[in-house]
């Protein structure tokens, strides 16, 4: 069956979203602001998840708003969409499934709903379609989410999204990265009951097939993975002695499962899947073995000379996003939070704040991607007839990336290695199929430098 997987960014992944930052010339509409004003306006409704988990506000949330309020006044000065004015309806689900259903079934309600962007989270997603697929299916609203798994959205041609593939193009990238790099056992530790660990498990388990020498899927407390199974599973492997453990139980856990394995005298290499720097830099330093990530980038050339020229024209203070302090994450009590620098709070080019941006220009991108497939829509019919429209085009151009039926998608994840030497640290990314890396002869290529001009294809 081929998969649905429209939607993808290729502009905004060499510099930031075009629906934003794109000057009037470049983005000129047929539809002046003047006709627009004698339409009905029509709602791009956003799905945001504000978290309570984290030491510190990521600012994702609030960068969302702000760019997709800013993509919205600039798309409504030039016409709207397909002559409509715009309007913004952002829904926040707190990481709760019930107010996630919730939140798309009002969004599926709104007989002026043009488009839904966002939603993110396997199981949170995997809820949502369970529970509304058959409305979502009918409506025929564009969806432009943020799913990985293949299997909640394989049979609904009006949803989209934006991430890569976990089966078609994480899985090979990763088979192809044991092998090359010489692994000749892998494991496996992640969540049994999280949608996202346990497809990832039979995803390798399907393409490394015997290479794998373990496969440990604990148990989940309160939504994150159960300590109480980790002696058990570091008993196993002291006895298989994999090489490489891709290990997917959770940032909350990661550190706490590292240490267990230095303690067991274990090093063997960890694939994370999130961020290496969710594990504390004492646990990094102390570990004897190589941390990779596993992660999903949207921005690799952030620093480019447009955002730069817009962050200098405006304050500083306008381009922070990064929050304050969440006093009830369990990390602060646990002691595994640490007060970060003062720096941060007000620098807009911390990794943590470039993170946000990176997050907020995508979905103002989306905006921009609806507008553009909407552009060629005839302006005689109503809201159904605009929705089927967008839907058609499966749009490839612009900061729209495509792969229906005939189209190409190229994955948009990187793999990051960190490795300890006597004077530094050094960062190798291994970041598959940018375009600056690709080649007509390899559609899979891992590129990676690192201070000492290493690099790694695949």
């Amino acid at each position: 069956m081929m998969v649905r997987r429209n939607f993808r960014l290729a502009a905004s992944m060499v510099m930031a979203a075009a629906a934003l930052l794109a000057s009037p010339a470049d983005r000129a509409s047929s539809m002046d602001a003047a006709e627009a004003a004698t339409r009905s306006p029509v709602t791009v409704n956003v799905f945001v998840s504000t978290r309570s988990d984290t030491c510190y506000d990521r600012g994702d949330v609030a960068a969302v708003k702000h760019f997709t309020r800013a993509a919205k006044e600039r798309l409504n000065a030039l016409g709207g969409i397909a002559g409509h004015k715009v309007e913004l309806r952002i829904f926040d689900d707190y990481r709760d499934q019930n107010r996630a259903v919730a939140n798309v079934r009002q969004a599926l309600a709104d007989p002026d709903s043009v488009a839904m962007i966002g939603l993110s989270s396997s199981d949170r997603s995997k809820a949502v379609f369970e529970a509304a697929g058959k409305e979502i299916k009918q409506k025929n609203i564009p969806f432009l989410s943020a799913i990985s798994v293949n299997s909640i959205i394989a049979d609904y041609p009006n949803v989209f999204t934006m991430r890569a593939s976990q089966d078609n193009e994480r899985l090979p990238v990763l088979a192809q990265f044991v092998r090359r790099t010489g692994f000749q056992r892998p494991a496996f530790v992640g969540m049994r009951d999280t949608l996202y660990s346990t497809s990832l498990a039979d995803g390798l388990n399907r393409v490394m097939g015997a290479y794998m020498v373990a496969d440990h899927r604990v148990a989940t407390k309160d939504e994150k993975a159960d300590p109480a199974d980790f002696p058990a599973v570091i008993e196993d492997l002291k006895q298989k002695n994999p090489d490489i453990v891709f290990l997917a139980v959770g940032p909350d856990r990661n550190a706490e499962f590292i240490a267990l394995l230095k303690a067991a005298g274990l090093a063997p290499a960890i694939m994370l899947t999130g961020r290496i720097n969710s594990v504390p830099k004492d646990v990094q330093e102390g570990y004897g073995g190589v941390l990779y990530e596993l992660v999903w980038d949207r921005l690799p050339d952030l620093y480019n000379a447009r955002i730069m020229k817009l962050m200098a024209g405006q304050p500083t203070q306008d381009w922070v996003f990064v929050g304050d302090k969440i006093p009830q994450a369990a990390g602060w009590a646990k002691g595994e939070c640490k007060d970060r620098a003062p720096s941060i709070a007000s620098d807009p080019l911390s990794d943590e704040n470039l993170r946000a941006i990176a997050v907020g220009t995508q979905f103002a991108d989306m905006l921009g991607m609806v507008a553009a497939a909407a552009r060629t829509a005839g302006r005689d019919g109503g809201v159904k007839e605009l929705r089927a429209h967008i839907i058609e085009q499966r749009p490839v151009a612009a900061s729209i990336r495509g792969n229906s039926r005939t189209g190409r998608s190229i994955p948009s994840r990187g793999l990051r290695r960190e490795r300890r030497s006597s004077s530094s640290w050094h960062r190798v990314w291994a970041v598959p199929s940018w375009p600056r890396c690709s080649s007509p002869a390899s559609r899979t290529k891992i590129c990676g430098r690192s201070a000492r001009n290493t690099s790694i294809s695949i």
